[in-house]
């Protein structure tokens, strides 16, 4: 993977993470998905995916929901037309979209995409306050506490 944030971040323990994406992308992810691809010009996607790292991040993300909703022992009876409804379908549209998805400068073959623009903010800069996302435990006292 190109220098990213992403793959700075890795670490040892993320590597068998790595190698299941590659084999949940390879046997579960591509068998599945049976669409004429660039061919017509209106979806692409790249044979490298790994090298776009917006790409890795929503595999990792599909791959994680279809194993709680499809894989996962206690999944429900609706557990994989939950996760093609919610999941796969609005991250492929993005993923294959040929205008702005990760993968549309590979029309023609792997061409690797730049992240977002960057620049460290002036040292004297106040930035607004921002909000935080309450996590699980935060959601369930403050559900408690309407319950009182």
């Amino acid at each position: 993977m190109p220098d990213s944030p992403l793959a700075a971040e890795t670490e040892v323990d993320d590597v068998d993470d790595a190698a299941e994406l590659v084999v949940w992308v390879r046997d579960v992810l591509a068998p599945s998905v049976n669409r004429d691809l660039n061919t017509h010009g209106q979806l692409v996607w790249c044979s490298q995916w790994w090298e776009h790292p917006e790409a890795v991040a929503r595999l990792h993300a599909l791959a994680m929901a279809y194993s709680t909703l499809v894989e996962d022992e206690d999944a429900g009876a609706d557990g994989a037309s939950s996760w093609w409804l919610q999941h796969a379908d609005p991250h492929l549209a993005v993923l294959l979209n040929k205008d702005t998805g990760p993968f549309s400068q590979c029309v023609r073959g792997h061409r690797p995409t730049l992240g977002l623009p960057w620049e460290d903010p002036p040292k004297d800069v106040t930035l607004p306050r921002i909000a935080a996302i309450p996590g699980p435990a935060d959601a369930a006292d403050a559900a408690a506490a309407l319950d009182e």
